[in-house]
């Protein structure tokens, strides 16, 4: 009995402790409970507002039949025959189209002002601001002094009217322009400002509230497109002007400008930093209406401490309405944004020359424009100077040439040191392609006396398709050196590259008739390709200025001293090659295509 007890115990003890396990692996599997519960909101909304103005214009406040129309579509303003006494009414609306409340400002930019002294219609233009708030239109009893905002010159680059509005408002304001009646003859045919811009800018007002208050929007600042002054400088402007040209100026001869204007920046370094376009590049762009052919515009700078330097369009030539951009054009390396032109440049002048008197009738246009660029700046890639090819135009002004006739043109390089080293250590070789003429009429020069002063390429400006229609297509063309000092015989002499015969020399030879002296006299013309003609070919110099422009193209020359000589050259002397037409009706009349002027010694 005692014995099945025991076997009982073991056998309730070892179902226990499996009943245990069994418990355990049950819990290895799952998680207590606690008391739980949830609510869930459903469709939060995180939705911006918007904030829509337009600006819409009619020229009769209470006409059924006219439309409101858009501001931003059309000018505002478009009268030609102002005279005195004539007023033109304009009624603006400002308008809500968003849900967010504004505050707005409209400004009144002048597309250009003029230098000082000069006169202008928009200062007999008298402007009235009246708010129509009883749809009752305006009549001439309201052109009052209370009314009057004043002169335009003195609205220009200033605000016009002011205000808010909250969703669903509008405003309906009369702008009134008229001119007084005391304006004399003197303001025929003028314009007010070369025309002008009315922008509207906009921006949060403290309206709506936040948890806290309605005081976070306090400080929004406007951003509209900035807006450049450009004025008219005259005092710029010919031969008076005495601009003092630096040395490393590309031109070889003073310029003056025809045309010269100031771009001032309107906004300030921290205004500028604020806006949008802070880093957005500022450039100028110049374009033509008629083909510009190469080196014909002068294009002229005041850059502050560098002083006036001047550029021409050299080594291209510009088809009609072809942009160049001026700091664009030298790569992405060098460019300005428009922060900097705000903080450091503040204002800019500029202008244009006609060098040669080959602009006749061509109206250039030089605009200031703002380059976007890519943001935010990546500078693992660089895009902080990447541009994405969309523009804004801040200032602008245009300009027609019109003195002289439209007259050929050529270009002319300056051969490198190495390259003038180059021929003349040919020459001394007397190696295939160099030779020095040492003929019956011509003094004889020891090439190893041959010490080449300069070189250049004179090519023109006309193509096969331009010098067509020229009317100096049939004019000789020949190059005239001309020394400031007599020059004795075999002393210098001339060098060029004639196509398949090489570089030719030849000592300038007795050209004055002179018994007493032999060779060239101080300021009279060698014609170099008749004097060899004539002393080569027995036969007078037929290449006309159509065939350069279709076979020649370019043609490369220069002057050599005859070291043998050169004790006998006076000190100071100077050669002048210039590339002439010749009017092959009058020998003695011609025209001066390009001059360039070398000391010798």
């Amino acid at each position: 009995m005692a014995k099945t007890k025991k076997k009982s115990l073991k056998v309730a003890l070892i179902t226990a402790i499996l009943s245990i396990v069994a418990c355990l692996g049950m819990f290895a599997g799952t998680t207590f409970a606690w008391f739980t519960d949830s609510v869930t909101s459903s469709n939060n909304i995180i939705k911006a507002g918007t904030l829509d103005v337009t600006m819409e214009y009619k020229n009769k406040l209470n006409d059924a039949t006219e439309d409101w129309k858009d501001a931003s579509k059309s000018a505002i303003f478009s009268h030609e025959n102002w005279e005195p006494g004539y007023t033109e009414v304009k009624y603006i609306k400002v308008a809500n189209a968003g849900s967010l409340a504004f505050k707005y400002d409209v400004k009144v930019y002048a597309n250009l002002i003029p230098g000082e002294n000069e006169v202008d219609l928009s200062e007999v233009i008298d402007v009235y601001f009246i708010d129509v708030e009883d749809s009752t239109a305006v009549t001439r009893a309201d052109l009052v002094d209370a009314n009057k905002k004043g002169t335009m010159d003195s609205v220009f680059n200033n605000s016009l009217f002011a205000g808010s509005l909250k969703q669903g408002e509008s405003n309906v304001v009369a702008i009134v322009l008229r001119m007084q009646t005391t304006a004399g003859n003197e303001y025929m045919g003028l314009s007010a400002g070369d025309g002008f811009t009315v922008q509207l800018l906009a921006t949060q007002l403290v309206s709506e509230s936040d948890s806290f208050d309605n005081t976070y929007d306090e400080n929004a600042p406007y951003d509209g497109l900035p807006m450049a002054k450009v004025q008219h400088m005259p005092e710029f402007v010919g031969e008076q002007a005495n601009i003092q040209w630096e040395s490393y100026s590309i031109m070889d001869k003073a310029t003056p400008l025809e045309t010269a204007y100031t771009f001032t920046a309107l906004h300030t370094e921290a205004e500028a930093e604020q806006s949008k376009y802070a880093n957005w590049h500022a450039d100028f762009v110049i374009y033509a209406d008629k083909y510009v052919r190469d080196g014909a515009i002068l294009i002229g700078g005041n850059y502050g401490t560098w002083g006036w330097i001047g550029f021409q369009n050299v080594g291209f030539p510009v088809d009609a309405n072809t942009e160049v951009r001026l700091l664009g054009s030298y790569g992405s390396g060098i460019y300005i944004n428009y922060t900097e032109i705000c903080k450091d440049v503040g204002e800019f002048t500029c202008g244009a020359g006609d060098y040669n008197d080959a602009l006749a009738g061509t109206t250039i246009t030089v605009e200031l424009r703002l380059y976007e660029t890519k943001d935010p700046a990546d500078t693992v890639n660089n895009t902080t100077n990447e541009e994405t090819g969309y523009y804004e135009i801040i200032g602008k002004y245009s300009y027609t040439f019109e003195k002289g006739e439209e007259v050929p043109l050529a270009v002319v390089n300056q051969f490198s040191d190495t390259k003038v080293d180059e021929v003349e250590q040919g020459v001394k070789a007397s190696g295939q392609g160099y030779l020095i003429l040492n003929v019956t009429g011509l003094p004889t020069i020891d090439p190893q006396n041959v010490d080449i002063k300069c070189l250049y390429s004179f090519s023109a400006s006309d193509n096969a398709t331009t010098v067509a229609t020229s009317p100096y297509k049939d004019w000789i063309a020949d190059f005239a050196v001309v020394f400031n000092k007599d020059v004795k015989e075999g002393a210098v002499g001339l060098i060029g590259e004639y196509a398949d015969y090489g570089w030719i020399g030849f000592g300038v030879p007795d050209l004055t008739n002179d018994s007493v002296f032999a060779g060239v006299k101080a300021n009279e013309a060698v014609l170099v390709l008749g004097t060899a003609c004539e002393m080569f070919f027995n036969t007078p110099n037929s290449l006309t200025y159509e065939g350069v422009c279709t076979g020649v193209e370019e043609f490369n020359c220069g002057v050599f001293v005859n070291s043998a000589m050169a004790s006998e050259i006076e000190a100071g002397t100077t050669v002048t090659v210039e590339l002439r037409l010749y009017n092959p009706a009058d020998p003695t009349d011609f025209i001066v295509a390009k001059t360039v002027t070398y000391p010798i010694n």
